[in-house]
């Protein structure tokens, strides 16, 4: 919860400590850059969110290098400050992703004000029952007049018809609204340093097997420019991205199904073979 300065509480009491021992840990990372009009708000919305059967243990702000007052807002707004000068949204995650020390599921989210939070026990809920990672879906929920560009909502369309004709899933969004398992998080040796990030996560994910669930959401308005679709930079680096990524699994995803079917076809023949020769006798 916040208090009336907006400024973060994660432990309001010794009663509310000890039924939190009882509870699954959440830490929350949020990768800023030149955020400081919508960060404090999205900060205060995050505090004044209640979880059943988890609670927020850390609110984590990477700072990427912003000219602005963003890390002053987070430090303000009682989160724990990382800095990552290098640009790079992957970067970022991962910078604030080693600071990570005690944690049972990993939220993340952006700064930009895009996301509801009050929808964020949604996707809390559903890695509570098993998923081990819930990924919002822009494409299912709701979304305000202008806040997805059409060719981010194509390229969300192209990436995510190849990813479910490969893995045979019904998925519809690579959206960064997310909430994973944090074992299963470190499982996946994430490794991407910028617009690859989201999709090398799902990716990783499906080709190991993990369990993946898309919860609708609602998408708003970014407060300020999107720093990655509503650029021809952060457009051109994310499709490079998604379409090498997309490259890079089918391959692999395709090299597997092959040997299977090479295996399967090869099983089948030795049993025929066997068959024949037992009738010959």
């Amino acid at each position: 919860m916040t208090d009336t300065n907006g400024v973060i509480k994660l432990s309001a009491n010794t009663d509310r400590m000890r039924s939190e021992d009882r509870m699954e840990k959440i830490v929350v990372l949020i990768p800023a850059l030149n955020e400081e009009q919508s960060l404090p708000g999205v900060l205060k919305e995050l505090g004044d969110i209640t979880f059943n059967g988890a609670f927020i243990h850390e609110v984590i702000v990477c700072d990427n290098g912003s000219t602005d007052l963003t890390a002053q807002r987070a430090l303000q707004a009682g989160a724990t400050l990382v800095q990552e000068p290098k640009h790079g949204y992957g970067r970022a995650c991962l910078a604030a992703l080693s600071k990570v020390r005690h944690a049972d599921i990993i939220l993340f989210i952006n700064a930009d004000g895009a996301e509801d939070l009050t929808e964020a026990p949604r996707l809390i809920h559903e890695v509570l029952k098993g998923a081990q990672l819930a990924v919002g879906s822009r494409q299912l929920g709701l979304a305000e007049k202008g806040s997805l560009f059409m060719h981010q909502k194509a390229g969300n369309q192209f990436a995510t018809k190849v990813i479910n004709f490969l893995y045979q899933t019904q998925l519809t969004d690579l959206g960064p609204f997310r909430a994973l398992n944090y074992q299963a998080l470190k499982q996946l040796s994430m490794s991407d340093q910028d617009f690859g990030w989201i999709i090398e996560m799902q990716l990783k994910a499906l080709d190991q097997g993990l369990s993946v669930i898309e919860v609708p959401v609602t998408t708003r308005k970014t407060i300020g420019p999107s720093k990655i679709s509503g650029t021809f930079k952060g457009t051109f680096g994310a499709s490079k991205k998604i379409l090498w990524y997309l490259f890079i699994f089918s391959c692999k995803r395709l090299s597997h199904m092959l040997s299977q079917s090479f295996r399967h076809t090869k099983s089948t023949t030795l049993n025929q073979q066997r068959i024949a020769s037992n009738d010959k006798h």
